[in-house]
């Protein structure tokens, strides 16, 4: 538009926008500002999804390296100790710390193992067993390993 244009309708025609404007109205505006809240909102609820599956993946891992870690020290025993006698050990519960808060437990069985099992019966089955609850839900990671018996 020509400002020649604006002078045909009137004294009051300078201060109006013309129809062929390309600026943004109030309502793209608002639906822009919407679509923002809406993104940025999902990102945020991604990132503590994505940080509670971290914090799982390091309890299960620490979980796991207890596991190791007994089975290891059991198989340092001599064979004939009280802690490979055959059935559920220990009496009493082990705990299982996460930074410094008991969350959970650590057992291990010692059993025969299955018939199937080649030399079956020169072998002992021992299962590590720790379980744990966390946010509400229980967990729990089994480690098993055949030792010789005595």
């Amino acid at each position: 538009m020509k400002l020649s244009d604006f002078a045909q309708r009137g004294p009051g025609a300078r201060h109006r926008v013309p129809l062929d404007s390309k600026g943004l109205s109030l309502i793209e505006a608002i639906i822009g500002i919407v679509i923002s809240i809406i993104a940025i909102s999902s990102l945020a609820y991604s990132f503590g999804i994505g940080r509670g599956f971290i914090y799982r993946f390091d309890v299960s891992r620490r979980a796991m390296g207890l596991a190791q870690a007994r089975m290891e020290y059991l198989g340092t025993l001599r064979l004939t100790s009280d802690s490979l006698a055959f059935g559920p050990h220990p009496t009493t519960a082990v705990p299982f710390v996460y930074e410094g808060t008991t969350i959970g437990t650590e057992s291990w069985t010692v059993e025969p193992p299955p018939p199937a099992t080649p030399a079956a019966n020169a072998l002992k089955l021992v299962t590590v067993r720790v379980t744990w609850t966390q946010t509400g839900s229980a967990d729990s990671i089994t480690y098993a390993r055949l030792v010789p018996r005595p």
